[in-house]
């Protein structure tokens, strides 16, 4: 099996053209009156104008871009966010899609997720114990498992922010990332 090659600027690049547009440009915005009590120039990019109302579509979407026709189901592991995002790229890619997320996941992502297409199941009380019974269940059925940001092109896709961001023409000197 070949090596998958990190993450690059040209797979940045090629996702920002290649990612279903819904999860492209999203808007950025300056906020006068925080500048002016910050003391700094303050912009924010909003990521929840998309049908996931999240910045995962674009990770999942250029992963699943990247892969050959399968009919065999991804198997996952999220609380919401990545699940919706590879739910929502895998109806438009017609496969299969196992997600396991924690018992006490928020109700209106699993409803999300499941809405989507994806076989959601319940497991353990936290995501490291739904990310072992996903592992688990890809190796019983020797499936495919996709662990959030591990792999090259989900962290590619991400990387569309950052372009987006640096092809506004503004400079920073601080970029913070909620996580």
């Amino acid at each position: 099996m070949s090596a998958i090659p990190p993450p690059s600027i040209f797979g940045i690049c090629a996702a920002h053209h290649a990612i279903n547009p819904v999860f492209r440009n999203s808007p950025f915005y300056g906020h006068p009156s925080a500048d002016a009590v910050l003391s700094c120039s303050l912009r924010v990019k909003v990521e929840t104008q998309n049908p996931i109302r999240a910045a995962e579509g674009r990770g999942a979407d250029w992963f699943f871009s990247g892969q050959p026709q399968r009919t065999d189901p991804l198997v996952t592991a999220s609380p919401g966010n990545f699940g919706q995002g590879l739910a929502y790229a895998a109806r438009d890619k017609k496969r299969p899609l196992i997600i396991f997320a924690p018992v006490g996941v928020n109700p209106a992502k699993l409803e999300a997720m499941r809405h989507l297409g994806a076989d959601v199941r319940l497991e353990g009380a936290d995501l490291y114990t739904a990310k072992e019974a996903a592992r688990a269940y890809a190796d019983t059925i020797g499936g495919q498992l996709l662990d959030d940001g591990a792999h090259p092109r989900v962290v590619e896709g991400f990387g569309t922010i950052a372009r987006e961001m640096t092809e506004a023409g503004v400079e920073f000197d601080t970029v913070l990332l909620p996580l």
